[in-house]
């Protein structure tokens, strides 16, 4: 899950990190059954660092389903699912984290974005920047300075599943 301040209006390196979830190795489960077991919630917290604000709020899924090899342009490659909303954070926080650039935050080559759920595994790194801690001056670190190939495709829009 990703934020930027409003004003940004998302562009250029704004977006900082401030949850993730992936796969669990001890219950063999994923975010998405979290998500799922739920009723389509998860409850996240904001930092309380940051500073008071009206905040673009990303969250994103990232489907495997076909990520077993990198993106080329045909139909294979991770499929992103994301939603944006609009957010008023309040508090004394002080702080804005440094972000980075959406798109360009993954490339078609990294791990978790390449990730092939068929072969057995026991771990799952998931993409991006490190998450935003509270207390943290530098903010996350930019993951991919210097890639050429940003990870960005064009697909046709899918429906979700109903149980998300």
């Amino acid at each position: 899950m990703k934020a930027a301040p409003l004003e940004s209006n998302g562009e250029n390196e704004v977006w900082a990190k401030i949850y993730e979830d992936g796969y669990n190795p001890k219950t063999k489960t994923w975010c998405i059954d979290t998500i799922n077991k739920n009723n389509g919630t998860l409850d996240v917290t904001i930092p309380s660092d940051i500073l008071a604000g009206k905040y673009i709020l990303r969250t994103e899924i990232i489907a495997l389903h076909l990520a077993a090899v990198k993106f080329t342009g045909g139909k294979d490659g991770a499929e992103y699912y994301s939603n944006c909303a609009e957010i008023n954070v309040s508090g004394g926080g002080k702080t804005v984290p440094k972000g980075v650039a959406i798109p360009g935050v993954y490339t078609i080559d990294m791990p978790g974005i390449v990730f092939n759920t068929s072969a057995p595994f026991t771990s799952y790194k998931i993409p991006g920047p490190p998450v935003y801690k509270v207390g943290d001056p530098s903010g996350p670190v930019k993951p991919n300075a210097g890639a050429k190939k940003p990870c960005v495709k064009k697909r046709r829009r899918r429906q979700l599943p109903q149980d998300l």
